[in-house]
């Protein structure tokens, strides 16, 4: 073998080395993105959900009945109180908060059960039952009506 040729050996050995060891580095970061980014990778695009679910199905109840509120946390936790307002500016009528933890944040499904009070009769219409999402620094929302007096 003459010089020159050897040197293009040396040269197309050098170029494939750094080739695989690109293709390793690529491999690395991709297999172990959930640990480099400290989240699910499948969990970005999936939020904060919160279902409410009166004893009926048009989603009315009267008052002094049960709801009982579903939370399923997105990935990066929800706060573990859940607020009731009344849409017409009467402001929040009630907090929720799962007994048994002190933890501010909850990352694992969740259902809150409360009975409204027979008061809220006096205020028919729309409420909003709320829980804070730290994914989107904002509060995600289900709304249940309480039906007027008979």
């Amino acid at each position: 073998m003459k010089k020159e040729e050897k040197k293009d050996f040396k040269m197309s050995g050098l170029t494939l080395l750094v080739s695989v060891v690109i293709i390793l580095v690529i491999a690395l970061i991709g297999f172990n993105l959930q640990n480099i980014t400290s989240y699910n990778v499948s969990d970005i695009q999936k939020g904060t959900t919160i279902k409410v679910y009166p004893n009926s199905e048009e989603r009315s109840i009267i008052a002094g009945e049960y709801i009982n509120v579903e939370v399923f946390p997105g990935s990066r936790c929800v706060d573990r109180r859940a607020y009731i307002d009344y849409t017409k500016g009467g402001g929040i009528k009630a907090t929720l908060q799962p007994a048994g933890t002190s933890l501010e944040k909850l990352c694992d499904p969740f259902t809150l059960t409360y009975k409204t009070l027979p008061d809220w009769a006096n205020d028919p219409g729309v409420y909003y039952v709320k829980v804070f999402d730290f994914g989107t620094k904002d509060f995600v929302v289900d709304t249940f009506t309480i039906k007027e007096k008979e």
